[in-house]
């Protein structure tokens, strides 16, 4: 008799069908996105509804001093995650538990280096990415609670790559499934039944993030994995760490564009529609999020499908994983696109309620733009699949140039160029050119690395057929 095959053991990357690997890889992955994106809607849809215009800016002012943090557990989790799976295809077992001992230890050393950093420059900072004096003390009292459980947040990101890269998917999507629910149910329970505003937010956030570090780490040591967590192997090695932080970096600086973007991007708007403006945006972005999330579930779910290829060698599969990969983002963006193009005003009013001052105001505009700076989605989708899978083979400076692409290289010149020139109506051209730019530069890099991989795969195949004669 057959034995059913165990889709948690990482050789089944390297045999069993691409498209089944990508949907059982992928869809957990895009559940455990789905239900964050509704986390993101209710969160700030409580904010909204229940604290008023000024909290709702505030936490969005705040939102990319969170996207740092997030850049810092990206730059650990992704990077030592990426040179597992490539270590699994290698069959380098006792080099897969160094990478996840090192990183957990750099998790923490680095959350609790930045906690105290973002404690004592947390006004400032808040300042830097458009806080208004109607909004500052919004912003403030929120960043200040989510520093406190900074390391459990750092923690459960960075870790839970690491159970994706082994191929538990599942495992993965609950980790997600209990931050973003149990999130959702503390912000109820503090903002609207407490009526604690933002500071409700914050601490259902951090009380949420605790949760799910409590279930990673007993899940590690309840010994059902692969490569097991060891504490012994928490000791820092130079040779391991400067791997780690070169193929995660890319990942970093992707993250921290999107920083330095939307601290620019915040103070001209602020300049010229001032707080109504900014939320505008801050839904516009809350709207992106949402749909943005599940390409980001397809790329999560291609990385240790890449990684295991390619360290395997199997150069046929991993050109047909890559382009599967893009065909499926492709298909979520252009779904997302027909979403926002039918219903922005219907999106818009989630957010944000009428009856607030200005609300009305930042309804209408928010309806107008939305469809404007998102139109080009299904592409912005094939750029994510295109930096992950090169961050997932090793290769660092292409998927660090793709991911700085849009946010930074693109984005900011472009949007001062327009915003000199046409004001606000600049402002909201500026998302889908940079787009329709990052993709081209894209393409022609993704054009390049297949004809690499065909030539791998007819070196094969000549090396076979002379080894046979």
């Amino acid at each position: 008799m057959n034995k059913r095959k165990n889709i948690n053991d990482p050789e089944i990357m390297g045999k069993e069908s691409i498209g089944r690997l990508l949907f059982r890889f992928s869809m957990p992955a895009i559940i455990a996105m789905m239900v964050q994106a509704v986390y993101n809607v209710v969160d700030r849809a409580f904010i909204g509804h229940y604290a008023g215009l000024n909290a709702y800016n505030g936490i969005y002012v705040a939102f990319p001093i969170m996207m740092g943090l997030m850049a810092i557990a990206l730059l650990f989790g992704i990077g030592g995650s990426s040179l597992f799976s490539i270590r699994l295809g290698e069959g380098d077992r006792t080099g897969a538990m160094k990478l996840l001992g090192n990183t957990t230890m750099m998790l923490i050393l680095s959350s609790i280096l930045v906690t105290i950093l973002g404690w004592a420059f947390a006004e400032p900072l808040l300042k830097l990415f458009g806080a208004s004096e109607e909004t500052m003390p919004y912003a403030i009292q929120y960043i200040r609670i989510i520093f406190s459980g900074n390391i459990f947040m750092m923690l459960g990101m960075g870790l839970n790559n690491f159970l994706r890269a082994e191929g538990k998917a599942t495992i993965a999507m609950t980790t997600m499934l209990i931050g973003a629910v149990t999130n959702m149910i503390f912000d109820y329970l503090l903002i609207v039944v407490l009526g604690w505003g933002t500071a409700g937010a914050a601490w259902g956030t951090v009380f949420a993030r605790i949760l799910v570090c409590c279930w990673i780490f007993y899940y590690y040591f309840s010994g059902r994995v692969a490569v097991p967590f060891k504490v012994s192997m928490m000791k820092l090695e130079s040779k391991i760490i400067s791997s780690v932080m070169g193929l995660g970096v890319s990942a970093f600086f992707q993250q921290i564009s999107m920083v330095i973007m939307t601290a620019v991007l915040n103070n001209v708007l602020l300049r010229l529609g001032g707080d109504v403006a900014i939320a505008v945006m801050a839904t516009v972005f809350s709207v992106m999020v949402m749909i943005y999330l599940p390409t980001m579930g397809i790329a999560q779910g291609a990385q240790p499908i890449f990684g295991f290829n390619f360290g395997a060698k199997k150069y046929a599969r991993l050109k047909k994983s890559l382009i599967i990969s893009a065909v499926v983002a492709f298909s979520f963006g252009f779904v997302g696109f027909l979403v926002v193009k039918l219903f922005s005003a219907q999106l818009t009013q989630i957010f944000v309620s009428s009856s607030l001052p200005n609300g009305a105001e930042v309804i209408s505009m928010t309806a107008k733009v939305m469809p404007i700076f998102l139109m080009v989605l299904p592409l912005t989708s094939l750029q994510v699949i295109g930096a992950g899978y090169f961050r997932s083979i090793g290769k660092v400076w292409h998927a660090m140039g793709l991911g700085l692409l849009r946010q930074f290289i693109f984005f900011i010149p472009i949007l001062f160029i327009l915003a000199s020139r046409f004001g606000l109506d600049g402002v909201w051209y500026t998302g889908p050119l940079a787009d329709v730019l990052a993709f081209v530069v894209t393409g022609m890099f993704m054009i390049i690395e297949i004809r690499k991989l065909n030539k791998n795969i007819d070196e094969k195949i000549s090396n076979l057929k002379e080894e046979v004669l």
